[in-house]
């Protein structure tokens, strides 16, 4: 929450003229309006950037903005790391799965190989004996 009595508030015009905040833009240009709107009403990555109304102007401050972007990394970083976690369970399940289809394969080779030995199966599993 922003404090009033420690941070200094900005409009949002004023934000767009930070650079140390935003270096460099493609092409030289500001930061658009509707992208510090759309992090206000919308968030990015679960987060929404804090603001104040001062009368009909949303207004936020540097303060804020360092709490938004530390906020939306760890929310991308918590994210990446379940990603990860659950390709890596899904890696596990599929070698299981591959380890389990050989061990029935193996099995019904031994088997057919009996039967063949037996005289009640031919080698060629698509002919009938």
């Amino acid at each position: 929450m922003i404090d009033l009595n420690s941070e200094k508030l900005l409009t949002f015009h004023d934000v767009r003229k930070l650079r140390h905040i935003f270096p460099r833009r493609r092409e030289g240009k500001q930061l658009d309006l509707s992208t510090l709107y759309r992090w206000w009403k919308e968030g990015l990555a679960g987060v929404h950037l804090e603001v104040l109304s001062v009368g009909a102007s949303p207004a936020t401050s540097v303060e804020a903005l360092n709490r938004f972007f530390a906020a939306v990394a760890a929310a991308k970083q918590q994210r990446a790391a379940v990603v990860t976690a659950r390709r890596t369970a899904a890696a596990a399940r599929g070698k299981d799965r591959k380890r389990r289809v050989r061990e029935n394969a193996q099995h019904r080779g031994i088997v057919r190989r009996d039967l063949v030995a037996a005289g009640l199966m031919t080698e060629d599993p698509t002919t009938a004996a």
